[in-house]
């Protein structure tokens, strides 16, 4: 097994979908969703001293990235996660239109 296969396995054990997708740069971006449930609320949200906060997603998302995070450091790679819970910044790549390119959405 590739180690990008091992990558992909584990992320695959933590969250719903997996996909890659190459960025112009050169680098891989490695998709992943979580799908809101009864158990598993990924809307909870709201203000936390006047700051919006993702509570669902600081309960369930959060320690399934840094582990997979430490997953792929472990094996010798850079990684970071890309915007906020998902959400990107301002002027960070459009993670949806990279997600369709990853073949895990589609526009509409």
């Amino acid at each position: 097994m590739t180690v990008a296969q091992q990558i992909t396995d584990y992320a695959g054990s933590l969250f719903d979908v997996v996909g890659i997708t190459h960025l112009s740069s050169g680098e891989s971006l490695l998709i992943l969703g979580l799908e809101s449930t009864i158990e598993r609320n990924l809307d909870e949200f709201g203000r936390l001293n006047g700051v919006f906060y993702l509570y669902g997603f600081e309960k369930h998302v959060v320690s399934k990235l840094e582990s997979l995070l430490n997953f792929i450091r472990d094996k010798g790679f850079s990684a970071e996660s890309v915007g906020r819970y998902g959400y990107p910044l301002g002027g960070e790549i459009n993670l949806k239109e990279e997600a369709i390119r990853a073949g895990l959405g589609k526009r509409g």
